[in-house]
């Protein structure tokens, strides 16, 4: 399963304008579960203009078709 890049930025922008931290949750080469990469609400802006830059609109990374985006939301980091 894939996430639609369009997806992921709407679920972060989201996770930002209700002040809680993002997560993007992707698959890794060589490694039978996923990875969760978190982000600051501070972030993620910075982080969406990233996955602009290495995903494609499928959430495939475009140096390497085995890392691929799952999941993306938002959470409230628990302190």
């Amino acid at each position: 399963i894939v996430m639609k890049l369009s997806e992921v930025v709407e679920n972060l922008l989201k996770a930002k304008k209700h002040g809680f931290h993002g997560f993007v949750e992707v698959t890794i080469p060589g490694q039978s579960d996923t990875e969760f990469i978190v982000n600051k609400p501070e972030s993620i802006i910075n982080k969406i203009e990233y996955y602009k830059k290495t995903y494609d609109e499928r959430g495939i990374h475009m140096h390497c078709s085995d890392i691929k985006i799952v999941d993306a939301g938002a959470f409230e980091w628990d302190r």
